[in-house]
């Protein structure tokens, strides 16, 4: 009996979710955002004790909707800029650049690669020992970035990147975001 794609995408999604929440404090929360066609960035905020909540926002919205999660936790649910990021126990870069084949080489293999829907785009991301804070962070994404052939801009500590199980809405027919490695 085969696995039912959707419950693979979820599957894939959750686990993703479980890897930004894994080292959550009460009141921290997941940043989701998603942009309607034609229309300006939408928001909301998910208790990062409550993935599965996140994940089924997710689900809903992406097959309409460009979907996009912040990687590190926001301390409140007010804004979700860099002010309302404390510490990151994740650091991570997006990358154009066939970066998925130097992740292969790499000294550091990463907790998580996903495929972003536009071949050869990436997004690794690696689990650290401890949290740091947003300019640790900073610092660390730009190095790896640097060593990786990722891209530097994004190095941000309030970086949101679209999670596996949504679609890339850039392309024609949209195409899929999909969890390569965990």
């Amino acid at each position: 009996m085969s696995e039912n794609p959707n419950t693979s995408l979820q599957s894939a999604q959750l686990a993703y979710l479980n890897l930004l929440t894994g080292m959550a404090d009460p009141g921290q929360f997941l940043d989701v955002r998603w942009r309607p066609p034609a229309a300006p960035m939408r928001r909301r905020f998910v208790s990062a004790a409550r993935p599965q909540d996140a994940a089924r926002l997710i689900t809903t919205l992406a097959a309409e909707n460009d979907v996009y999660v912040g990687v590190a936790l926001r301390d409140g649910c007010s804004h979700g800029g860099r002010a309302a990021i404390s510490s990151s126990h994740l650091a991570y870069i997006e990358s154009d650049a066939n970066t998925a084949e130097r992740l292969v080489s790499f000294a550091h293999p990463p907790s998580m690669v996903v495929a972003s829907g536009t071949p050869g785009h990436v997004q690794a991301y690696w689990l650290l020992d401890r949290r740091y804070s947003p300019g640790e962070v900073e610092s660390g994404n730009r190095r790896l970035a640097l060593a990786l052939a990722g891209d530097p801009a994004c190095a941000d500590a309030a970086r949101i990147l679209r999670p596996p199980g949504t679609l890339n809405h850039k392309h024609s027919p949209p195409r899929a975001v999909t969890l390569l490695v965990l």
